[in-house]
């Protein structure tokens, strides 16, 4: 989602002492604003089990994949809420699931600086910061939240 050089930058720093910080300091941005938001910023493949119930899903965006038991395709059915999307598969098929943002040019803009903003606020504030996303940054991303709060 953002390279090690787009958040030097932003950061300006110009060195590589900080880097192995500033590489870890993206990864706990994104999974903060992920948290927070249920939006999954980069795409990945996640499975889920069913177990008869259906499944709600508030990661955003995401498509089903495949829904399979016993190695074999099986039916379902998906309704999509505003803020959810809902699985009814059958007791113990695999649910595969494709979530996440395709490019980064996707990505809704403010999520992306409030990755940056947290990069920024955790670098500069190494030894003393508080527990979770800053009010300011909070206030940038509260629109894009979804699931349970």
């Amino acid at each position: 989602v953002i390279t090690l050089q787009e958040a030097k930058d932003n950061l300006r720093v110009d060195f590589d002492d900080d880097d192995a910080i500033i590489s870890r300091l993206i990864r706990t941005s994104v999974d903060w604003v992920e948290r927070y938001t249920c939006h999954k910023l980069w795409q990945r493949t996640e499975s889920l089990t069913s177990d008869g119930c259906p499944i709600e899903v508030h990661d955003y965006p995401v498509t089903v994949s495949s829904v399979v038991k016993d190695g074999n395709p099986v039916e379902y059915t998906t309704v999509n809420r505003s803020d959810k999307i809902i699985i009814e598969a059958p007791k113990d098929a695999v649910v595969t699931l494709s979530v996440g943002y395709g490019t980064v040019d996707a990505i809704p803009s403010p999520l992306l600086d409030a990755c940056y903003k947290i990069i920024t606020y955790l670098y500069e504030n190494r030894d003393a910061y508080g527990l979770g996303i800053p009010v300011d940054i909070q206030g940038l991303i509260n629109q894009f939240r979804r699931g349970l709060f």
